[in-house]
């Protein structure tokens, strides 16, 4: 989704998108209306600018956000040289970035559609692997929307005219575009604890009916979702990118989906419904059926209880914790390859959200006490 800017050239304020530093500007000119990608500018990071504009720019988000350009009742000359020179740099930025944006060959007819040059044109001018990765998903999280699940089957081609669609549909065209660009990624299944709804349960126990086994994998107190992992060069290791929620990396991944925190996405009713994964497989590319490495573990044991400082492994939940994900991620690779009915697990679903919250409250409690 596009985020309008109305841009005007006497007055500016910076603030930062969630938890990414990245700046944004929103300038006013007479006429002048920018549309711009809520956090994909790559070129407006502080990083990037330093490299584009060297020692120049050695002002951190922080000593921006002190200066009040609507009030010049301190350092008057100061702010109001800083504040010049800041808009022509960011006018420069926003009309480069625009430019950019323009150009990329969106289009309503499949036929004309050109993947590989789509690819191309959103990651335009950037050389490392893993920047184009997340570059790419910034794109289409900000471009694409949610969509609720239909049923219906689609081409790639079909759901980027679509501009959107569910989890699995914007999953297969992230992973068609890294293929393009000749990236290294594998597709990921999750089944996590769910925000219970009678509703969803009642329409799982009918597709199950209709369909088979395979629909179990949602129900009243879990979901199913789709991802993707990307190969990182320089760590050795496959790192989590979701273009649901526009999250890439290790760090936002288990503050979007997995800690005790608030977790602020590009959904945030997603990731707060979505308690916890308590299944997650690497996919094989050819039998999308079948579940070939289970990463459930190396995510909600060894990755959430490293996030806390490796204290969430001494505390009493934690063995259940850990055996339920091993109890649960079974039955889950059973359901996703149709051999076996989830729903004869909720009860033990239900003991695991218990256990899940029990975890939450006992580290508050240490954290407390310690402090």
């Amino acid at each position: 989704m596009e985020t309008e800017r109305n841009c005007h050239l006497k007055s500016c304020r910076y603030e930062i998108i969630h938890e990414e530093k990245i700046l944004v500007t929103r300038a006013k000119e007479k006429g002048l209306k920018i549309a711009l990608q809520r956090n994909a500018i790559w070129s407006a990071s502080p990083q990037n600018l330093k490299k584009q504009f060297g020692d120049r720019f050695n002002i951190t988000i922080h000593q921006l956000l002190a200066f009040n350009f609507s009030e010049t009742l301190y350092f008057k000359f100061v702010v109001k040289a800083m504040k010049a020179f800041f808009l022509l740099l960011f006018y420069f930025v926003i009309t480069r970035a625009s430019a950019q944006q323009n150009t990329i060959p969106l289009t309503n007819d499949t036929a004309v559609l050109n993947t590989k040059i789509f690819a191309e044109t959103i990651v335009s001018g950037i050389n490392d692997n893993y920047e184009k990765a997340k570059i790419l998903l910034g794109w289409l999280s900000n471009h694409f929307e949610w969509k609720a699940t239909d049923y219906k089957k689609r081409t790639v081609k079909e759901i980027i005219v679509r501009k959107g669609g569910n989890c699995f549909e914007l999953a297969t065209v992230y992973m068609a575009l890294l293929k393009e660009l000749n990236l290294t990624y594998r597709p990921i299944a999750e089944i996590n604890i769910h925000k219970f709804s009678e509703e969803r349960g009642q329409t799982a126990i009918q597709k199950v009916k209709e369909s088979g086994n395979r629909m179990s994998v949602f129900g009243k107190q879990h979901n199913d979702h789709r991802w993707v992992e990307i190969f990182d060069e320089k760590t050795k290791e496959w790192v989590p990118a979701d273009p649901t929620m526009n999250i890439i990396g290790f760090d936002q991944w288990l503050k979007a989906r997995a800690w005790f925190g608030e977790r602020h996405t590009l959904n945030d009713e997603f990731s707060s419904d979505m308690i916890a994964p308590f299944a997650i497989y690497v996919v094989s590319k050819e039998n999308k059926s079948l579940m070939e490495e289970n990463r459930t573990l190396y995510y909600m044991g060894s990755k959430l209880d490293a996030l806390y400082n490796n204290q969430l492994s001494k505390l009493p939940s934690w063995a259940k914790w850990t055996n339920g994900l091993k109890t649960l991620s079974a039955a889950a690779k059973k359901a996703f390859e149709g051999e076996e009915n989830l729903h004869n697990y909720n009860d033990q679903i239900s003991k695991l959200a218990n256990v899940y919250q029990n975890l939450k409250q006992e580290y508050l409690a240490f954290q407390k006490n310690r402090n």
